[in-house]
């Protein structure tokens, strides 16, 4: 019955999916650049014809030159097509990260997850999940590669059984360089070949549009990205035009980066919203809103950094499922731009939050029956501001309320705090695992 279940919602979200692609059109009027992957298939056609990649109309200044030749298989196939292949592989992800979730939830507990586990994780990133899917966007498939090269279930620190994952990460890694955290993991958890590979096949893409764009070219490219990124990364004033043609500030930008300068910095008048629920930020001097957020950055990345190396050697399965998902919640909070659909990346983290609760019920301590409590009510609450809080529900203006609180940046940060806690935390993982081998 449970694996029915699980078939039919898997054949659902597959031909919502599909059917949602096939249906999608070109672009809005004269723009021809509209959506996720109508931008890849032009962003992968400039690379492929040797062109500028970053020529107007700008597509994507934040990607490297690689990220063309990552994308160069949709141009095998016509637009249209292209949008249904990018959707069966997104698909294919999707099930994907569900199996390895479920083959990690294995080495606790032979039996396999109770089949609320799944659903529920799914049900908490169904929003995001539309959403990435909706226009062709690649965080599901991004994610999923990541997931497979750092979360190795079966495979204890030291033991490097599979280096052939790292080339999963290294795709990753020639698209957008953020997934550079779990590097170290790869190191400290023993997993060296992995590593190597992984950074082999990144500096192999990140040296291919070299065939297509010469080496003048290819200069001209990395150059302009390097600095673009360097001047985005070292923008003061977080609601000015930035240079490089790199995104200004909308509400849509959930990055702890903005969400810092949101809340301590005074709004500038164009982005105040007409809702009672909207009020100004601290109105604190816009280099000191800077030097607080660099702060708070490394410290997030620091702390993460130093969770890690000191779990290297544990041997715990739970050790991998709550340091992919510290990587995964740190990951979003330091990445400079990141959308709400980015927050798929927190799927092994809910269905980890959710494993807690369904091996907890034999250890009925004061301690046990307080984190149970805590990551209820957190669940509870994660649904209800970030699941819920829709422009299907709340209208255009309520969305943009609700993305100027920052609710999907503090559900990250929540995440991430958690995910650490259990990290750090001594817990008794290693012998409920014992008890059920």
């Amino acid at each position: 019955m449970k694996r029915l279940t699980l078939v039919a919602l898997t054949i659902a979200i597959a031909l919502f999916v599909v059917i949602r692609a096939a249906r999608k059109g070109e672009g809005k009027g004269d723009d021809k650049t509209h959506g996720a992957l109508e931008r890849n298939y032009e962003f992968a056609g400039r690379l492929l014809q040797g062109s500028d990649p970053y020529a107007r109309p700008q597509l994507h200044a934040p990607y490297p030159p690689s990220y063309g030749i990552v994308l160069s298989p949709l141009r095998l196939f016509p637009l249209q097509t292209a949008r249904v292949v990018w959707a069966l592989i997104q698909l294919a992800c999707f099930a994907a990260l569900l199996l390895l979730l479920h083959t990690w939830y294995r080495t606790i507990d032979a039996a396999g997850p109770p089949l609320w586990v799944p659903l529920l994780a799914i049900v908490l990133v169904a929003r995001y999940l539309s959403r990435d899917t909706s226009g062709g966007g690649g965080n599901l498939v991004w994610g999923t590669l990541v997931f497979f090269a750092a979360l190795r279930p079966g495979e204890p620190p030291g033991s490097d059984e599979k280096p052939w994952r790292g080339a999963l990460l290294g795709i990753v890694l020639g698209a957008k360089p953020t997934p550079v955290l779990f590097l170290p993991w790869l190191w400290w958890r023993g997993r060296k070949r992995t590593l190597t590979v992984a950074l082999v096949v990144a500096l192999l893409l990140h040296v291919s549009p070299l065939f297509t764009l010469g080496v003048d070219g290819w200069l001209s490219a990395y150059g302009r990205w390097i600095d673009g990124v360097i001047a985005y990364s070292n923008q003061t004033d977080l609601f000015a035009m930035p240079s490089h043609d790199f995104p200004p500030f909308t509400w849509m930008h959930q990055s702890l980066r903005f969400a810092v300068t949101r809340f301590l910095a005074t709004v500038p008048e164009e982005h105040v919203l007409d809702s009672p629920l909207f009020f100004q930020g601290l109105g604190l001097e816009i280099t000191t809103v800077a030097i607080t957020r660099r702060v708070l950055e490394a410290a997030i990345a620091g702390t993460t950094l130093f969770a890690l190396w000191r779990a290297r050697a544990r041997r715990s399965a739970w050790t991998d499922i709550h340091a992919t998902s510290l990587l995964a919640s740190a990951t979003l909070l330091l990445s400079p731009i990141v959308w709400k659909s980015y927050h798929l990346w927190l799927l092994p983290f809910f269905f980890g939050c959710l494993s807690h609760l369904a091996t907890s019920k034999d250890d009925m301590g004061a301690g046990t029956k307080r984190r149970r409590r805590e990551r209820i009510f957190g669940l509870a609450i994660y649904f209800v501001l970030c699941g819920l809080s829709s422009e299907m529900l709340l209208g255009q203006n309520g969305k943009e309320v609700m993305q100027s609180l920052y609710v999907v940046t503090a559900g990250a940060l929540w995440a991430w705090s958690l995910s650490l806690r259990d990290l750090l935390r001594d817990h008794d993982s290693s012998k409920l695992d014992s008890q059920r081998s």
